[in-house]
């Protein structure tokens, strides 16, 4: 209070000071709420993106989801599993692949949707003692097998490097414990032994080990 019972003009509040405050405060408030929404829509984004992801590959096997990664190995390919157990794997690669073999001593076990594939040939067979021609296949795949041709894989890896294409390649799938651990103790020092050159690398429960033909050096 100033003389004579006057507010002091330095006491009271400045209408232009107020309503800069308030435009400042509605000019923050405003970026607060653009962040938080621009935020929200990222989360939902993701949310959104995991469902559909998760919901997909609920809906596919094991083998689908790892045909769909080696979707560029195996399109319009001549291709032979080895130890194919109950066939899921070609199975599922047979929508890709142009022509298919895969073989196994028991033929017991197989999907019966096999039979239903025109490009899958099951070829009941030692996968130790191949009686396939030589250069005759572009791929060649061993799908969470290793564990059960441990005991043949020098021969076994002798007649896959033989029946394959010059260009062509070998994969070694495996996402089995038991498989795992016949890769690391035995499939690799073999293939150091031998002197052939290979790539591991990972792709989602699988650990994969590919060597090429060319790579060879036996």
């Amino acid at each position: 209070m100033g003389k004579n019972g006057y507010v002091d003009a330095m006491q009271m509040p400045s209408s232009t000071n107020a309503a800069g405050s308030a435009a400042g405060n509605t000019r923050d408030a405003d970026s607060f709420s653009l962040g938080h929404v621009f935020a929200a829509l990222v989360v939902f984004s993701f949310r959104l993106w995991y469902a559909v992801a998760k919901r997909w590959r609920k809906g596919m096997t094991r083998a689908e989801q790892m045909v769909k990664r080696l979707e560029t190995h195996l399109k319009d390919k001549v291709m032979l599993e080895v130890a194919c157990g109950c066939g899921e794997f070609s199975l599922a690669a047979a929508g890709l692949a142009r022509e298919i073999h895969c073989l196994d001593l028991d033929a017991d076990r197989l999907l019966p949707g096999l039979k239903n594939c025109p490009n899958v040939v099951f070829d009941q067979m030692d996968a130790a003692a191949m009686t396939y021609p030589a250069n005759c296949f572009d791929i060649v795949v061993l799908y969470n097998a290793l564990a059960h041709v441990e005991l043949v894989l020098d021969p076994l890896l002798e007649g896959c490097l033989r029946v394959l294409k010059p260009e062509g390649c070998m994969l070694l799938l495996s996402s089995f414990k038991m498989d795992k651990a016949v890769m690391t103790e035995k499939l690799l020092p073999l293939l150091q032994k031998k002197h052939i050159a290979y790539r591991q690398y990972e792709k989602g429960a699988f650990t994969c080990i590919e060597t090429d033909k060319m790579l060879y050096g036996g």
